[in-house]
C-alpha cells in the first residue's frame, strides 16, 4: 500500500513539475503576441484575432497568424502599424484546411522584439502553452492557457486539451523552452479540444 502511495505521489509530482512555468517564458510570449485589428485605434470591437512576433528581416517584422483571420481583410494592423500579407496557405476566404491554415505577414519598418526561436518537434503528452487574448483584451490581464499535445493527425495538425476562446485565432503556441512550436486555429467541434497547426519551414520561404 505504501509503495503504491508512494508511485501516485510521485506520477502527481512529476505532472506538476512539467505543467511549472517559468515566469519568463510567460513575459517572453506576451511581448511577442498582438491583435490584429481593423483599425489602428484601440478600439476592442476591432480586434479580429492574434499574431506572433517571428523575425526581423531587412529591418522588417515578420508575424504568423491563422489564415482565416485575415484572409477576408483589405486592411489590417498590428500595434498599430499597417500590415500586409507575405504569404499564405490558402487563398479561400471560407472553409479553409486546417492544415493551411496560416498566413505570414509584414510590418514594415517595424521590428519590435528579438527573434523568436522555432521547434519544429512536438512529442505526445507535451506541455504547451499560449497567450490568452480574450482576458487581455476584455479584462486588461496577462493570463496563458496551458494545453498538452493529445493527438496528432496528417499535415501537421495536432489536437490539444482545452478550448480556445474567442480571439485566441492565430495565437502562437510555445512549449516550456519558450520555443514556438505552432498557431491556434481552432477547436474540435463537440468537444474540449484545441486544434494547433505546427510551424514548419514552408511557412517562412518568402520572407
Amino acid at each position: 500500500m505504501r509503495i503504491f502511495s508512494f508511485v501516485v505521489l510521485f506520477v502527481i509530482l512529476a505532472t506538476t513539475c512539467a505543467m511549472a512555468m517559468n515566469p519568463y517564458l510567460k513575459e517572453n510570449a506576451f511581448e511577442r503576441t498582438a491583435s490584429v485589428t481593423i483599425d489602428d485605434s484601440d478600439s476592442v470591437y476591432d480586434v479580429m484575432g492574434t499574431a506572433v512576433y517571428v523575425a526581423a528581416q531587412e529591418g522588417n517584422g515578420y508575424w504568423l497568424t491563422a489564415a482565416h483571420v485575415v484572409n477576408s481583410l483589405e486592411t489590417f494592423y498590428i500595434d498599430k502599424v499597417k500590415v500586409e500579407i507575405v504569404d499564405r496557405g490558402c487563398d479561400f476566404c471560407c472553409d479553409i484546411p486546417d492544415e493551411v491554415d496560416w498566413a505570414l505577414l509584414r510590418t514594415p519598418n517595424y521590428t519590435p522584439y528579438d527573434d523568436t526561436p522555432l521547434d519544429y518537434g512536438l512529442y505526445l503528452n507535451e506541455p504547451l502553452f499560449y497567450v490568452n487574448m480574450n482576458d487581455r483584451i476584455n479584462n486588461n490581464k496577462n493570463t496563458v492557457t496551458k494545453i498538452r499535445v493529445k493527438e496528432f493527425y496528417d499535415n501537421d495538425v495536432v489536437v490539444t486539451t482545452t478550448t480556445p476562446q474567442h480571439g485566441n485565432s492565430g495565437s502562437g503556441v510555445f512549449n516550456f523552452e519558450g520555443e514556438l512550436v505552432g498557431l491556434v486555429i481552432g477547436k474540435v467541434l463537440g468537444s474540449h479540444n484545441t486544434i494547433i497547426l505546427r510551424v514548419y519551414p514552408r511557412m517562412f520561404q518568402e520572407w
